[in-house]
C-alpha cells in the first residue's frame, strides 16, 4: 500500500473513529488495533473484489478491527483517531483492512501523512473552513464520488464537479509536469533510483531514444524462506539504465513476482533491499545478489510465438542466490505450479 494522492481515500469502505488498543510491525507496514468508538460513514456499495462479493461485515461500535498503515504515519497506542478504511490493497492476509488514512483527534492529518496528501486536504477546506471540517469534508467528497460511479455504471451523465471538488483538481492541475519535464526529471535521475515500470507506457515518452534503448518486459519470479523474508525487505532488478523495484516482500508467502522494463540486450543483475522501517526503501542501497549470466540473456530478449517474453528466476532458498533465465513457456509452467501448491487464505 503506497500513499499517492486522496483519490484511494474515495474508494474506501468505512469511516470510523476508535481509540487505538495496539500496534505491531508486520512486513508491509505496521498492524493497527482498534476498538471503534463511532461510525462516521460507510458505503452504501457492497464489499466486491474482483467481481466477489466478500464476507466481510462493515465494522461497528464497539468492534475491535485491524488495520494495514504505512511505516510514516506515527500512530500512539492510547490515542483516539478517525480511520478511513478499505479492504483493496491489503497485502497481508491476516490484516483485513487498509487505513488510508488517519485523521488526529483534533482533524488534522495523522503525523507523518505526506506533504501531497495534506495538501490536498488543504485544498479540499473551503475558505471559512479548518481542520477540524476536514472530516466532514472528506465524507462529502466520497458521497460526490459515488453518485459519479454510479451514474458512470447506469450510462447517465456525469454530474458537475461541486466547488470542493474543483479546488482539488485545480491544484492538481496546476501541479501536473509536461512530458518534456517529465523525460528530463527521468534522465536526471542516476540509473540506481530510475525506476523503470511494469508498462512501457509508464516510462517517459522519448526515453528510450535519449537512453539508445529497446524497452523489452522484465520480469522475475523470487523464492524464498523465512530467513530470506526477515533479511530482505524488496526485491528488484538492476540494468544499466534502471531498476525495476522494489518490490516489497511477503513474508507469509514463499514467492513473488516482479515486473518492468528493460532495454533489450541488457544485463541484469538480481538485487534486494535490506528489511528497514521505511516503507519505500527510497534512501536504503540495495544489494547485489548476482546477476544474470552473458548467455543467458538472449532468453530473456526472445518473443515467445503465443506473446511474452523470457523470464529471470530467482530462487534464495537456503542462504543461496540461484540464477537462471527460463523461455516463457517454462516459466508460466513454473509459476502455475507455485500458484497451485500455495496454501490458501482458508487452510
Amino acid at each position: 500500500m503506497v500513499e499517492r494522492d486522496l483519490n484511494a481515500v474515495f474508494i474506501v469502505d468505512s469511516v470510523v473513529g476508535v481509540q487505538l488498543l495496539d500496534t505491531e510491525p508486520i512486513s508491509s507496514g505496521q498492524a493497527l488495533t482498534a476498538e471503534v468508538t463511532r461510525v462516521h460513514w460507510q458505503s452504501s456499495d457492497s464489499l466486491v473484489i474482483d467481481g466477489q462479493e466478500l464476507d466481510l461485515p462493515f465494522p461497528s461500535a464497539g468492534d475491535v478491527v485491524v488495520s494495514q498503515a504505512q511505516n510514516a504515519h506515527d500512530y500512539v497506542t492510547g490515542s483516539t483517531y478517525t480511520l478511513f478504511l478499505a479492504r483493496v490493497g491489503v497485502s497481508d492476509v491476516s490484516v483485513p483492512w487498509s487505513a488510508y488514512l488517519g485523521l488526529e483527534a483534533d482533524g488534522s492529518p495523522v503525523a507523518g501523512t505526506s506533504e501531497l496528501i495534506a495538501d490536498e486536504l488543504n485544498a479540499i477546506l473551503m475558505p471559512s473552513e479548518d481542520v477540524s471540517d476536514l472530516l466532514d469534508a472528506l465524507i462529502e467528497l466520497m458521497i460526490e464520488n459515488e453518485g459519479v460511479q454510479r451514474a458512470i455504471q447506469l450510462g447517465a451523465p456525469t454530474p458537475p464537479p461541486s466547488p470542493r471538488l474543483r479546488q482539488l483538481l485545480d491544484l492538481r492541475s496546476s501541479d501536473i509536469p509536461t512530458p518534456t519535464d517529465e523525460l528530463a526529471m527521468f534522465l536526471d535521475t542516476p540509473p540506481d533510483h530510475r525506476q523503470l515500470g511494469p508498462l512501457p507506457e509508464d516510462i517517459p515518452e522519448g526515453a528510450d531514444e535519449a537512453l539508445g534503448v529497446s524497452w523489452v518486459p522484465a520480469e522475475a519470479l523470487f523464492q524464498y524462506d523465512t530467513a530470506m523474508a526477515d533479511r530482505f525487505g524488496a526485491f528488484g532488478l538492476s540494468t544499466p539504465v534502471g531498476i525495476v523495484g522494489p518490490f516489497s516482500v511477503d513474508a507469509g508467502s514463499e514467492f513473488m513476482v516482479v515486473l518492468g522494463q528493460r532495454g533489450k540486450g541488457q544485463g541484469v543483475d538480481v538485487i534486494a533491499w535490506p528489511r528497514t522501517e521505511n516503507s519505500t526503501y527510497e534512501d536504503v542501497p540495495f544489494e547485489v545478489l548476482g546477476s544474470v549470466s552473458v548467455a543467458q540473456i538472449p532468453i530473456l530478449d526472445r518473443e515467445a510465438p503465443l506473446g511474452g517474453y523470457g523470464a529471470v528466476v530467482v530462487d534464495l532458498r537456503d542462504g543461496l542466490a540461484r540464477i537462471v533465465a527460463l523461455g516463457r513457456t517454462e516459466y508460466k509452467l513454473l509459476v502455475n505450479s507455485l500458484a497451485e501448491s500455495a496454501p490458501r487464505e482458508s487452510d
